[in-house]
């Protein structure tokens, strides 16, 4: 598995044990003081917060695109449209499941 294939959550959860587990003892020596460990445990948080936003984002996403209530074209049109485009149409429309 390589990172393009790895679920966002599984991504996600790795990201934040290693924030609260790993040492990042490299981090002085590599980084060169451009940041500190506690910034760098910090940024891994974040990813992983925003992998688990993402992550949830899409599945929302995937259980409009099945609502049976659409036309196989709007499926077709929401197939291709980003989360956040699909999340600003709905609602512009004023659609809820």
């Amino acid at each position: 598995m390589d990172l393009k294939t790895m679920p966002k959550r599984a991504a996600a959860e790795l990201l934040a044990f290693l924030a609260e587990n790993e040492a990042f003892e490299s981090v002085k020596e590599q980084l060169d003081g451009s940041m500190t460990v506690n910034e760098v445990k910090a940024l891994f948080r974040e990813m992983s917060v925003q992998l688990q936003q993402l992550a949830l984002a899409e599945d929302e996403a995937g259980a409009l695109a099945k609502n049976p209530h659409l036309s196989r074209k709007s499926k077709q049109l929401l197939s291709v449209l980003s989360v956040t485009e699909e999340k600003a149409l709905i609602k512009a429309f004023d659609f809820n499941e």
